[in-house]
């Protein structure tokens, strides 16, 4: 009875384990949309983490000083530069490794991070791309709040966004930067190739 119990153990553990190469539904995704995913997530986070908790500053005393057009411009750009520092890190250090370690023979993912170098480098480069994503996402932040009247915001008026309208927001300017980039590196290697042609 013993080894009856045994065996059909065994048969089930054989079951499961017989296809170890199996892909799983995870695998079967498509990179790029696990990708659109990772970087809306980051983008949302830096905003929650590093405006809406106001673990790091506080937006509302800020708000309170704000009696002259020049301090609202300063408070524009303080809120765009602790965007980019929590962009920065998300993507320095979680988005673009993550990206890197999906690459293979046949999904080249490099193309779907603007920065792709490693070092020290990487942080300030990163820093700076990000800086101008957040800069343009601040005029469609206003068009939609101030010239359309769309409340964007889901966790009151200090900070003008929520962390869901801003990773939408980030994923349209990103994807843009990037078939801009894209475009160039595959015209630049079209005329490289032709070039070798052309000598040979």
């Amino acid at each position: 009875m013993n080894n009856k119990k045994t065996n059909n153990s065994i048969d089930e553990i054989k079951e499961i384990n017989a296809n170890p190469y199996e892909l799983d539904k995870f695998s079967k995704i498509p990179s790029w949309i696990k990708i659109l995913f990772l970087k809306y997530w980051a983008a949302a986070a830096a905003v929650f983490f590093f405006l809406i908790s106001n673990f790091l500053l506080d937006f509302t005393q800020l708000e309170e000083d704000s009696k002259t057009p020049s301090a609202n411009l300063t408070i524009d750009f303080v809120v765009i530069l602790f965007i980019c520092l929590g962009l920065t890190l998300f993507f320095t250090y979680i988005v673009r490794p993550i990206v890197r370690f999906m690459f293979n023979r046949q999904d080249n993912t490099f193309k779907y991070n603007m920065v792709n170098i490693k070092g020290l480098w990487a942080l300030p480069i990163n820093f700076a791309y990000m800086f101008l994503v957040s800069f343009a996402i601040y005029p469609m932040q206003y068009i939609f709040t101030v010239k359309w009247g769309i409340n964007t915001n889901l966790f009151g008026q200090a900070v003008g966004i929520d962390p869901f309208t801003y990773g939408v927001m980030f994923l349209i300017v990103d994807s843009i930067a990037l078939l801009i980039k894209n475009g160039i590196i595959m015209i630049y290697q079209r005329v490289s190739y032709k070039k070798q042609i052309n000598a040979d």
